[in-house]
């Protein structure tokens, strides 16, 4: 009987430590806006799951994998070494995150409202999709 408390006891502990150190939906969201303030496009995709999904209104086609993250990432750092996301406005439920927000960058001239769209589970962006007015930008690869 005691052994059967005692791995009972184990397991309540081990699943308790497990789920305090699996953060939020909000918190991995809020660390990958922080990263992106940063410029630190290694740690954007860092947050995103092997099989992370990326869309945005200027994607021809969805990009999969962090190392599609850290390239998206890297290319918008570099066309835009000032850009900020600011405003932010969170609606969470469950896994399910949407952030309201303005990209900004001084030096291109830019002010962008974004809205967009994050499944996050274990910790892990799955799927994120990010809507705004493109213009008559073509899409890219």
């Amino acid at each position: 009987m005691r052994a059967l408390i005692s791995a009972s006891l184990g397991l309540v502990l081990a699943l308790t430590a497990a789920a305090a150190t699996t953060p939020s939906p909000r918190t991995t969201v809020e660390a990958m806006f922080a990263a992106f303030d940063r410029h630190d496009a290694a740690a954007i995709a860092s947050l995103y799951s092997a099989d992370a999904m990326l869309n945005s209104s200027d994607f021809c086609a969805p990009r999969k994998g962090p190392a599609e993250v850290k390239r998206t990432y890297a290319e918008l750092f570099q066309a835009f070494p000032d850009i900020r996301d600011e405003d932010m406005r969170y609606v969470i439920e469950g896994e399910r995150v949407a952030v309201q927000f303005v990209a900004r960058s001084d030096q291109g001239q830019m002010t962008l409202p974004i809205g967009a769209f994050l499944v996050v589970h274990n910790g892990k962006i799955v799927s994120d999709e990010a809507y705004f007015n493109a213009g008559a930008a073509p899409c890219s690869n």
